[in-house]
């Protein structure tokens, strides 16, 4: 497992990189002519390559996938450009094969993403950098199509002949161009230490090691499903059992229903006892000052696997009052209480399960606990 700075960098690559060959030929064909374009072009992409190696190893894979397709396509715009020099359509046909090869790459960006999900590692969250890669071909389509139309304008307007003002538009488009990149580096600069800032959860294999982290929210729209942590806690006193009902949330995989009194997902860095300390803190205001670690097990859910810890607390500090922004209700149940609603819909599916253990463990046969 990498830092999570390295892993930030990773979760955010710079869709500029990738289309930098492409650019790179625009603009110093523009500049220097055909030849000079073509040889910047292989020299960013020679550089690139090593640089990608050595800095995104994780990346590599999907990374040269790209940059493949777009070095083909810098081909087709060099060899189109190459046989159309003298004719009339030769300053915009490099233009036109850079807008078909990206419409192309549109089209195609399901097998795409399937083929990139096999050359890169699954603890590597992709969702951002499928969503800027797709962005940034999308901008360049708009733009590509709006240099287009413009030539075939003056060309219609001069009766056959583009007429000296249209270089305005290729100074146009290269000044487009260079500021698009530089807003890019400003952009990826500032979601990186935003994301530094954000909650990322540690990604476990079956038997709970950490072997990467993801940022939360990728974690819930990414296309894999990865295991993580999650504290579940239950108050424990005189044999009962203090339930809660959580308000009714749209980022819950499921109705409330009554269920254990913290279910909180353990953050990149943080332990189990002070992500359970925590929960109890921000939703009833308490400190647990006795708890026992009862078991563990894995609950698949819609977007994750849980690799749930239970926790079992008899003694705690605090007056015990219930956060109305989280929590809706919270009642003490008797063992005969639960046991006659059980099957009634009324519990968390977790609960159900975990109930079953806390009656083995003996915890609610005990005589008194106190608070």
């Amino acid at each position: 497992m990498g830092t999570l700075k390295e892993q930030i960098r990773e979760s955010y690559f710079n869709p500029v990189l990738q289309m930098l060959p492409a650019l790179t030929f625009i603009v110093a064909n523009y500049v220097w002519g055909l030849e000079a374009g073509w040889w910047c072009s292989v020299g960013i992409t020679l550089a690139l390559t090593l640089y990608v190696h050595k800095a995104y190893r994780g990346l590599f894979g999907w990374f040269m996938l790209h940059m493949l397709l777009l070095l083909v396509m810098v081909s087709l715009m060099c060899v189109t450009a190459y046989v159309l020099r003298g004719t009339v359509v030769a300053r915009v046909a490099d233009k036109v094969v850079f807008l078909l090869s990206l419409i192309l790459l549109s089209l195609c960006q399901k097998p795409l993403v399937r083929v990139a999900d096999r050359l890169v590692s699954p603890l590597i969250p992709m969702s951002n950098n499928i969503l800027e890669f797709y962005n940034i071909v999308h901008i360049f389509i708009v733009l590509a199509s709006l240099y287009v139309a413009a030539y075939l304008l003056f060309l219609w307007a001069g009766r056959g002949r583009v007429s000296a003002d249209f270089e305005v538009v290729n100074i146009a488009s290269v000044g487009f161009i260079l500021l698009l990149i530089a807003f890019y580096v400003v952009k990826i600069t500032f979601v990186r230490r935003q994301l530094a800032t954000e909650r990322w959860l540690p990604i476990l294999n079956r038997n709970g090691k950490i072997i990467g982290a993801i940022q939360r929210i990728s974690s819930l729209t990414d296309r894999r499903r990865f295991t993580h942590p999650v504290v579940r806690g239950f108050l424990v006193k005189d044999g009962r059992l203090l339930l809660q009902k959580p308000v009714d949330n749209p980022d819950l995989f499921y109705a409330p229903c009554w269920d254990c009194l913290v279910d909180s997902h353990v953050c990149i860095n943080e332990k189990p006892d002070d992500c359970l300390k925590k929960a109890l803190a921000e939703r009833f205001a308490i400190e647990p000052s006795k708890s026992l670690y009862l078991t563990k097990y894995i609950e698949d859910t819609p977007c994750e696997h849980q690799y749930v810890l239970v926790y079992v607390i008899s003694h705690y500090s605090g007056d015990l009052t219930p956060n109305p922004r989280l929590v809706e209700q919270m009642k003490w149940w008797t063992q005969p209480q639960i046991e006659a609603n059980l099957n009634s819909g009324i519990f968390n599916s977790k609960f159900i399960k975990e109930y079953s253990l806390l009656k083995r463990s003996g915890l609610l046969d005990a005589e008194e606990t106190h608070g």
